[in-house]
């Protein structure tokens, strides 16, 4: 029998639409505080800003006056402790100069000064101490300076004339120029020493203990280089004419003549 004809089922779909329309909104404020404006948010910031900066300001000053106030409390107590050390270094007219002005910063410090003025007052405090104590410090770093220096320059000394049988790599010529770097530097030394004896404590030094090590940088840097010079290699043995001749023979003995 024919198949049974086929059903169609008719489907409704629903289609959605979007509708669109312009709406006029007005806006108000029911509170008492009226919205930030972009000028008064500017102005807001500016004054946010000021007020930092003369908080900062502030701080500023309140630090170096503190800093001059510590540093005249510091001077007043050293150079009464070490009163006696100081004689060494300084002559009276020097240590009454600080003293006094040390003494002074206290009325100074009723009065009302810029940061500016507190800093040129700390310089003004610090700088003649600190060139008291510097020479106090140095008389007795400088000798120790100049000894341990002496000793290096005698130790490398020592080690070129044993270099001489230990390191025949060295030539005579490197170490004559290891010597002459030595003889360099006590030379430097040797006037740095009289410079400084010609001077009266209380003048400002000819030299200080850190001078002297850049007098031995030259010759150590020389030293240290010659050190790593490879040794030479042991020149090869050649063989006798008689035995290179002695083993071509063994070498053809097997052959006969035909």
């Amino acid at each position: 029998s024919p198949p049974p004809p086929p059903r169609y089922i008719t489907v409704t779909k629903e289609q959605k639409k979007v509708h669109k329309e312009t709406l006029n909104v007005v806006s108000y404020y029911s509170s008492p505080v009226a919205p930030y404006t972009p000028e008064l948010l500017e102005e807001s910031r500016a004054k946010l800003a000021e007020l930092a900066r003369a908080d900062l300001e502030r701080q500023q000053l309140e630090g170096a006056k503190n800093d001059v106030e510590a540093l005249s409390y510091k001077i007043m107590a050293q150079f009464s402790e070490d009163e006696e050390e100081l004689t060494k270094v300084s002559t009276s007219e020097q240590r009454e100069e600080v003293t006094a002005l040390a003494a002074s910063i206290e009325d100074w410090l009723y009065e009302d000064h810029s940061l500016q003025d507190y800093k040129d007052k700390l310089k003004e405090l610090n700088d003649p101490a600190e060139a008291i104590f510097f020479r106090l410090a140095e008389l007795t770093l400088r000798p120790q300076a100049v000894t341990a220096t002496k000793e290096t320059l005698e130790k490398l000394r020592a080690l070129m004339a044993k270099w001489e049988e230990d390191k025949p790599q060295v030539t005579e010529e490197e170490r004559g120029d290891v010597f002459a770097k030595i003889e360099k530097a006590e030379k430097w030394i040797e006037e740095k020493v009289a410079e400084q004896e010609a001077k009266a404590p209380h003048e400002e030094v000819a030299f200080t203990a850190r001078d002297c090590i850049p007098q031995l940088k030259p010759v150590e840097t020389l030293v240290q280089r010659l050190a790593k010079k490879p040794k030479p290699k042991p020149p090869k043995e050649e063989k006798a004419e008689e035995e290179e001749e002695e083993e071509k023979k063994e070498g053809g003995g097997g052959e006969e003549d035909l």
